[in-house]
């Protein structure tokens, strides 16, 4: 089930935006977002993008939210960690801040597999997954629960899939939406085990507030470290 409409409304009072502030943060109109967020559309590819970057989560997180996302929710938070981890003089805190918030949460997000030759093109991408994984277009169409394999054919060619049959891509070939649409993995090179594993739990488990805290939090103590280092 897509959950966009609340997702976006829940992002949006976060930050405090009107639906005005936000459409103009995001050269949309108003009636966009005010569309959106009542369920009476959702946002093309490309606008899709633009809230995913805008807000700094994957557009899973958009769609169906974290506890139904099993790949990385919160990409700024998660390239911060990225950013920070080679940080030696700041790490620690950084892992023992991670791991007092975390305590008694479940399991972590995953990272994803990086594929060989997905790009930014949707079309070329969900061909790519067939015809590597050997599925024929009437196959894939019926697992689908579509009528005529031509549905299949047109994705492939110039048609763009709705967002739950991307979803449907999503489970069958075990790749993230974002990485479907953008070519760019859900993955993230964290060298440090234990300030890996908190973090992902931390992505998986925290709401979008808190993560957005943890990231003031993080840069305030970077912030600090570098002030320290150029005294």
């Amino acid at each position: 089930m897509i959950n966009f409409p609340e997702n976006l409304k829940k992002l949006r009072n976060a930050y405090h935006h009107s639906t005005n502030d936000l459409a103009d943060l995001l050269s949309l109109t108003v009636q966009n977002i005010k569309s959106y967020e009542q369920s009476k559309a959702l946002p093309s590819i490309d606008n899709m993008i633009s809230i995913s970057n805008f807000f700094g989560v994957s557009i899973d997180y958009l769609l169906i939210g974290n506890k139904k996302n099993k790949y990385i929710n919160y990409t700024r938070f998660m390239s911060l960690i990225h950013k920070i981890e080679p940080k030696n003089s700041i790490r620690n805190s950084i892992e023992n801040t991670l791991a007092n918030i975390i305590t008694n949460k479940s399991g972590p997000s995953q990272m994803e597999t990086e594929k060989t030759n997905i790009t930014a093109d949707l079309h070329a991408n969900l061909k790519l997954l067939r015809t590597q994984a050997e599925i024929t277009q009437d196959s894939l169409a019926k697992s689908f629960g579509l009528k005529w394999k031509y549905s299949v054919m047109k994705y492939e060619q110039t048609a763009t899939p709705q967002y739950d049959t991307l979803l449907k891509y999503s489970n069958k070939f075990n790749i993230s939406v974002h990485y479907l649409v953008t070519g760019k993995v859900l993955a993230f090179d964290l060298k440090d085990g234990y300030l890996k594993e908190n973090a992902l739990i931390a992505d998986k488990n925290l709401n979008f507030e808190d993560v957005d805290n943890i990231i003031k939090l993080l840069e305030k103590i970077i912030k600090n470290k570098d002030t320290e280092l150029t005294k």
